[in-house]
């Protein structure tokens, strides 16, 4: 009699471990459905003092952030209250970087062209805008690389800044 109620303990057990895993999966799964739908995927929060910026699908608790990156519009939004739009006031962008023994220039002008500042004239850094072409192009390349930008600016005057330079780098904005 002992028998059978020790295997009936272990069948309820049993039973009761699948159904947890089993709810846990549903609710996971709509969840994602859920995220999905509200393109909750596709935005990436920036936070202070963090070296990369974060996708907010991987975000549960309440936390502080300075900006928000939608790939889905490529829309980089600064939290303020007053805002209005702004596109970054550059004829042509090359962006060069060196990792690894590897040398790789981009052309990101279509990037830059389609890429929308909404802020109170908060202005990114050119970290921000890096960032934001790796969520955009889905290439991420490591911390120790060297980061060069070629810009020509919207008098044709050509610049380059090294992304790591500890120099102030002031970035024009033009209302849209």
């Amino acid at each position: 009699m002992g028998n059978i109620r020790l295997k009936g303990f272990i069948l309820c057990n049993k039973a009761y471990s699948q159904y947890t895993i089993n709810k846990t999966r549903i609710v996971s799964f709509f969840t994602y459905v859920s995220d999905y739908w509200n393109d909750q995927h596709n935005t990436w929060v920036f936070i202070p003092n963090h070296n990369i910026p974060i996708p907010m699908i991987h975000i549960t608790n309440p936390l502080e952030c300075e900006w928000i990156y939608h790939y889905t519009t490529n829309t980089l939004t600064h939290i303020s209250s007053l805002k209005q739009t702004y596109g970054i006031n550059w004829l042509s962008t090359q962006l060069v970087i060196d990792s690894n023994e590897e040398h790789n220039e981009y052309d990101i002008d279509e990037f830059m062209g389609s890429l929308r500042v909404i802020t109170d004239r908060s202005i990114p850094t050119l970290l921000m805008i890096y960032h934001c072409w790796c969520i955009y192009t889905k290439q991420w390349f490591p911390s120790t690389s060297l980061i060069t930008y070629n810009i020509i600016d919207s008098q044709g005057d050509e610049h380059q800044f090294i992304l790591h330079d500890d120099s102030e780098i002031k970035i024009e904005i033009c209302l849209i």
